[in-house]
């Protein structure tokens, strides 16, 4: 659904809503790029150059069932299944009461310089910037609520096929990452970034298809940990729309709800980025929110002073 609203001659904000059964991060930048597209052409009076699909949502169906019919996924299954034994049912969060999902949002900017560091610190210790900032975030949690031991929900799941990274449809993509947040903090981000290679290895198959095959065990699906609490890494959709003439900013709607009982987003446009902390208000305690921040940002200065000084080996 699409909606502009014109403010002025030289102002204007178009709204896209995407309904989360047939969308995700991806389908997201797939739209705003073919959108860009089809706007610059207009403009430029020129038919638009879009790439041509290799596969549509159907393909991506057929296969999926050819692979589950014939016994494909079961390592992947085994993985998780393994990987989620023993997690806490429970997110370990100063949950203070149930009922509402009414939003909250914090909203820092980060240091204009904190990127391009975490940036550079991963390429020297060989990870990813998500496992960088993902490690700090963990080791926040225990310094703000003294355990060690959680399972966060990382929408990415079922699109190592190139084919099907420019469709949209619904991928079940919600991946469970089990963090142990204990050890020096360069022994903690090497366990992150096994955790998270493995996890991607085996992302054919989504936390959703785990729970539909009956492969987890029942406490722990009622209970739903992987929907308790979100860590994420983002980069602004807006920055795939480019129209010849305009400029673009990406506007950020605060939720009506909350589907998490906290999510958080490190979101990035160009060299900058923005830590966005949604919450349900009625669960956790706004004042410990509010302590996350600064401790995710010295958990992460910690790591990037460290690995300053680390000779890869």
């Amino acid at each position: 659904r699409a909606g502009l609203f014109v403010e002025s001659e030289r102002s204007a904000t178009l709204v896209l809503v995407f309904h989360h059964i047939v969308s995700d991060q991806l389908s997201v930048g797939v739209v705003t790029r073919d959108l860009g597209e089809l706007l610059a052409a207009a403009i430029e009076r020129r038919p638009p150059r879009l790439p041509a699909l290799r596969a549509e949502f159907a393909d991506y169906a057929a296969w999926w069932n050819h692979q589950l019919s014939g016994g494909h996924f079961e390592p992947h299954f085994a993985y998780w299944a393994e990987h989620l034994d023993g997690a806490p049912i429970e997110v370990r969060l100063p949950v203070w009461s149930s009922g509402s999902s009414r939003a909250m949002v914090d909203v820092v900017p980060l240091p204009d310089s904190l990127l391009g560091d975490v940036r550079r610190c991963a390429l020297r210790l060989r990870t990813t910037p998500y496992v960088v900032l993902l490690s700090s975030f963990s080791a926040a949690l225990r310094q703000t609520t003294g355990h060690h031991d959680y399972v966060f929900g990382c929408g990415y799941a079922n699109r190592q096929r190139a084919g099907f990274r420019d469709v949209v449809g619904r991928f079940s993509h919600n991946m469970g990452l089990r963090v142990s947040a204990t050890g020096a903090p360069l022994t903690r981000l090497r366990a992150t970034h096994d955790v998270a290679m493995h996890g991607y290895s085996n992302a054919v198959v989504s936390l959703d298809a785990l729970i539909e095959g009956g492969r987890l065990r029942k406490d722990y699906v009622d209970a739903k940990p992987m929907s308790d609490l979100a860590f994420q890494l983002l980069h602004a959709a807006g920055d795939r729309l480019t129209v010849p003439g305009l400029e673009i900013e990406e506007l950020h709607l605060a939720p009506a709800s909350a589907q998490e009982t906290l999510n958080v987003v490190v979101g990035t446009s160009g060299d900058l980025a923005t830590l966005r902390i949604t919450y349900r208000a009625s669960e956790l305690d706004p004042a410990w929110v509010a302590s996350l921040s600064p401790a995710f940002l010295y958990e992460l200065d910690e790591l990037l002073i460290l690995s300053a000084s680390h000779t890869p080996s």
